[in-house]
C-alpha cells in the first residue's frame, strides 16, 4: 500500500485505488502461496528486505510480539462520508446550528479555523468543480461546511452531482473562509464562528472530531445506522440483505467463512 497525495490535490479517481489494491494484494499473496509459488526466504530482515528499504532501525521483539493472538487496526469509524480533516469543522458547524438556527439568507460568514497543516492539504484550499465533482467535494472544507449547515447533516447523497451543482451551496461555498490558526497539536480539531448579518457571532471547537474508538466512539447504534444508510444510498443491496449482512459481520468470529457475508454485499 503506497502512494501520494498527489491523486488527492488533482481530485481524481486514483485516490480510492491504495487500499483496494492492497488486499488485492493480500488476496493475490496467499492464492500463489497455497499454489506452492516460492518467494524470498527473508522478505523482512533480509539485507533487501522491507526493514532494510524503509526503517533505519527496528525491533523484532516487539514487532513479533503476541503474532497471531493479537491483531490490530485503524480504529476510526467516520461519521461523514468524507475527508477526515473536514469532521471537526462538520461537527461544530452541526452544534452551532442546532443551538443558534440561522437563516441562510441571514448568514453572513462562516470562519473555519484548522491547523497550518490541513489548511495546506487539500482539503484547505478554493473549492473548484473539476472532472469528478464527488471528490472535490469529498476534499474540500468550503463545501462540506457549508452543506453542514445548509442540509443539517453531510449523507453520502450530498455528494452527487446533483447536489454538489445546487445554486444554493455554491452562494453558501463562497460564505466559508478557512484560516490555518488553529493549534498544531490537535490536527484533527478546529474552531468554527458563524457570523450574521445582525452582527450576532457563535463560536463551537472541537479538538477530536466524534468517530476515534479509543478517544470519541460512535456508539454501536450509531455504526450500525451509517451502515445501513450507505448500502440505502448504493441501491445495490436490499435491507432485508444488508441487515442479515450485518448480523454476521457483527458476531464475525463465529462465521466460518466469509464468502457468507460477500454473497449478502452483491447483487
Amino acid at each position: 500500500m503506497a502512494g501520494t497525495f498527489l491523486n488527492i490535490f488533482d481530485y481524481a479517481h486514483t485516490f480510492k485505488l491504495p487500499q483496494g489494491l492492497a488486499a488485492q494484494a493480500g488476496i493475490f499473496s496467499a492464492a500463489l502461496a497455497a499454489k506452492g509459488f516460492t518467494a524470498s526466504k527473508e522478505p523482512l530482515t533480509g539485507k533487501h528486505g522491507y526493514f532494510s528499504l524503509y526503517c533505519k532501525t527496528y525491533q523484532l521483539d516487539i514487532l513479533g510480539r503476541d503474532l497471531g493472538k493479537k491483531f490490530y487496526a485503524g480504529d476510526t469509524f467516520k461519521p461523514y462520508a468524507c475527508c477526515r480533516s473536514n469532521h471537526a469543522a462538520i461537527q461544530c458547524v452541526l452544534a452551532l446550528a442546532d443551538a443558534h438556527p440561522i437563516e441562510p439568507r441571514n448568514l453572513k460568514e462562516i470562519v473555519v479555523s484548522v491547523t497550518p497543516t490541513a489548511k495546506d492539504f487539500a482539503v484547505g484550499q478554493p473549492f473548484r468543480i473539476g472532472e469528478v465533482p464527488q471528490i472535490n467535494a469529498t476534499f474540500s472544507l468550503q463545501y462540506t461546511v457549508a452543506n453542514a449547515f445548509l442540509r443539517s447533516g453531510v449523507r453520502l447523497e450530498h455528494f452527487s452531482e446533483e447536489a454538489i451543482r445546487d445554486p444554493s451551496i455554491a452562494k453558501l461555498i463562497k460564505k466559508v473562509r478557512i484560516e490555518p490558526t488553529f493549534p498544531g497539536e490537535f490536527p484533527l480539531g478546529a474552531v468554527v464562528r458563524i457570523k450574521t448579518v445582525q452582527g450576532e457571532e457563535h463560536e463551537a471547537r472541537v479538538d477530536m472530531p466524534k468517530g476515534s474508538d479509543t478517544f470519541t466512539p460512535l456508539s454501536p447504534a450509531e455504526k450500525r445506522d451509517k451502515f445501513l444508510s450507505n448500502v440505502a444510498s448504493s441501491k445495490i443491496v436490499s435491507p432485508p440483505r444488508a441487515k442479515k449482512a450485518l448480523e454476521l459481520l457483527e458476531r464475525l468470529e463465529e462465521v466460518g467463512n466469509v464468502a457468507k457475508v460477500i454473497r449478502l454485499l452483491v447483487p
